[in-house]
């Protein structure tokens, strides 16, 4: 999975934003710090392809890592056959097993919160289990705050050990401590990686945004029909879930295995599954976060129903939880990233030296991707609504001022040649996007590079200078000099006259007699889905 499977557009955004960081264009520390981990990945040889993959591998590390550490939490309750088991059911879960290595976050962040419910889960505390956990809380939040969703877990237990002790100093203290330990790793990774001085207000403002977007807004009912695809795809894994937390509150009430706290926060191991319903962004990628805790309440179940009642179902169980991944594996190689991989070596070899890039995701990281207002996948993650609500074309003015010679059509808004649509994702305005059409021709693939189509003799407008090669009929003239198929003009922005175009069109297409990639172009989306 991590050397095939198709290459989500959040994975080339965060090696993209990687080097944008590098250059110092990236001004907002609050969750970041990820960007300057993947600006190192460019020294890992090859294409942008290669280093997403290295990515990977060390997001594979971390799962590996985080499975470890799952397991002894979770024998810290039950046996070793029911926590082996809740790893197994772990990558049975589809979309778990889908994006369990994705270049993002999420891979890391899990292991420095699961450590962190490793440690004060531990019945034996002591201060320097406190600093630690309260150091991998202050790192987790400076990867994402979305750690957020994993503290209630920590409070339950913090809590418990508390009223547990009958009140004592020394874990009011621990917990106090462990809060300090974490704000203050917080505020200093705050201030060593801000890049540009990023001011406090606008740090608590972007907070402000970012919770009034992410939390029971409009985008929740599509994340809630994956959640039932997933329930579909996984209804064994969940039922699981649903069967241990059944378990355990039916320990809560008879309160004779352990003591209730212990059962409590046992219970809220399931905490974070609850994002589907308030949560804007959970999207499937999403899953291995919130579900690594539950699998602890997994354990439960089959502690309760397959250990202690030693069922011979469970080998079947087991059985079929081996193969479920190997399923998900074999159907999810039929979206392999070839395509992907295939335009950006075609990208590569049209500009061997970088250009100005306008594309959703920042597919080609060593180009200079144009951004300007926020369009598509940014860290200003309100920029393109406020395009839209904006309703002022732009596209003209980036043209002239950033000269893209390269526009990557990898969403369907950028491809011109399909039409407009005002129900795609990450739409360009109608004015905007016929600026695209008249401007830029279709080159390869879903490369588009400045151009003009020309059907009849009169003025055409130029709005990015520099040298086009003509294509087209013989001695047409453009401001009165006379061209031939395959010569070369140096067009100033502005007005030009052509003039002697018979019935047959022409075309000026940007570039010095460009060649065209001896690749095949994708037949298929560059993205297709989670």
């Amino acid at each position: 999975m991590a050397l095939r499977f198709e290459i989500n557009e959040d994975e080339f955004y965060n090696l993209n934003m990687g080097y944008e960081f590098a250059r110092g264009e990236v001004g907002n520390p609050v969750q970041t710090l990820m960007f300057r981990f993947s600006g190192w990945l460019d020294v890992i040889p090859g294409q942008e392809i290669e280093k997403i993959v290295a990515g990977r591998m060390l997001a594979l590390v971390a799962v590996i890592a985080t499975c470890g550490v799952m397991y002894k939490v979770s024998r810290r309750y039950f046996s070793t056959p029911a926590s082996l088991f809740a790893i197994l059911t772990f990558f049975g879960f589809n979309f778990v097993f889908r994006h369990l290595t994705a270049f993002r976050v999420d891979a890391f962040v899990t292991l420095c919160l699961m450590l962190t419910l490793l440690i004060v889960s531990d019945p034996q505390q002591s201060w320097r289990k406190v600093v630690i956990a309260g150091l991998l809380i202050g790192i987790a939040f400076s990867l994402t705050l979305k750690s957020i969703f994993y503290m209630p877990i920590v409070a339950v237990f913090l809590m418990g050990r508390w009223v547990s002790t009958k009140w004592s100093r020394k874990a009011f203290w621990h917990g106090l401590t462990m809060l300090f330990v974490a704000l203050a790793i917080y505020g200093i990774v705050f201030v060593l990686h801000d890049p540009q001085g990023f001011s406090l207000d606008d740090s608590l403002a972007y907070l402000r945004e970012i919770s009034n977007d992410s939390l029971l807004v409009n985008e929740t009912p599509k994340t809630r029909s994956m959640f039932f695809h997933s329930l579909l795809r996984s209804f064994t894994g969940w039922g699981l879930v649903v069967i241990g937390f059944v378990v355990l509150v039916s320990q809560l009430l008879k309160n004779n295995i352990r003591s209730k706290w212990q059962t409590i926060a046992l219970l809220s191991f399931a905490f974070p599954i609850t994002t589907v319903i308030y949560y804007n962004h959970s999207y499937p990628y999403l899953y291995p976060f919130m579900l690594a805790p539950a699998m602890i309440v997994i354990a439960a179940a089959i502690e309760r129903f397959f250990v202690e009642q030693k069922s011979d179902i469970f080998f079947f169980l087991i059985c079929f939880y081996a193969i479920i991944p190997i399923a998900i594996f074999g159907r999810s190689m039929f979206q392999n990233n070839e395509a992907q991989r295939t335009t950006i070596a075609a990208v590569h070899q049209i500009f061997p030296v970088p250009v100005p890039t306008i594309d959703c995701c920042g597919m080609i990281a060593s180009f200079d991707r144009i951004n300007e207002v926020g369009w598509f996948i940014n860290p200003d993650i309100f920029g393109h609504l406020k395009y839209i609500d904006a309703d002022i074309p732009i596209m003209r003015e980036i043209v002239k001022t950033h000269k893209p010679v390269l526009i990557l059509a990898n969403a369907d808004s950028l491809d011109v040649n399909q039409g407009y649509n005002k129900g795609y994702p990450y739409r360009l305005l109608e004015e905007d996007f016929i600026t695209v059409k008249n401007n830029y021709q279709r080159f390869w693939g879903p490369i588009y590079i400045p151009g003009k189509q020309i059907f009849e003799n009169g003025p055409i407008e130029i709005l990015m200078a520099g040298t086009y090669t003509f294509k087209g009929p013989e001695n047409v003239l453009i401001n009165g000099q006379t061209l031939a198929n395959g010569d070369t003009i140096d067009l100033p922005m502005g007005e030009h006259e052509i003039s002697e175009l018979g019935p047959e069109a022409a075309n000026l297409i940007w570039g010095d007699n460009l060649r065209k990639p001896n690749l095949p172009e994708p037949t298929k989306p560059l993205f297709n889905g989670f």
